[in-house]
């Protein structure tokens, strides 16, 4: 079953202007969350590293989640 999501942090991201492509910017929580999990399940990181880089991401403004480019 899929489980609601608890807050509409969990899709919003910065985006730059639609003149220059409308781009995002940041990282949503739930794909963060997905790529956790998919690091998780591969050995990249354990159960306790996964649950702290969540709360990290979560504790993170939206505009400011991203990864390096």
């Amino acid at each position: 079953a899929l489980t609601p999501l608890a807050d509409d942090d969990e899709v919003a991201v910065a985006m730059c202007p639609s003149e220059l492509g409308a781009a995002a910017l940041s990282e949503a929580l739930i794909n963060i969350r997905l790529t956790l999990k998919q690091a998780l399940r591969a050995g990249i990181i354990n159960a306790l590293e996964r649950r702290s880089l969540e709360v990290l991401a979560r504790d993170t403004h939206f505009v400011d989640r991203s990864y390096p480019r």
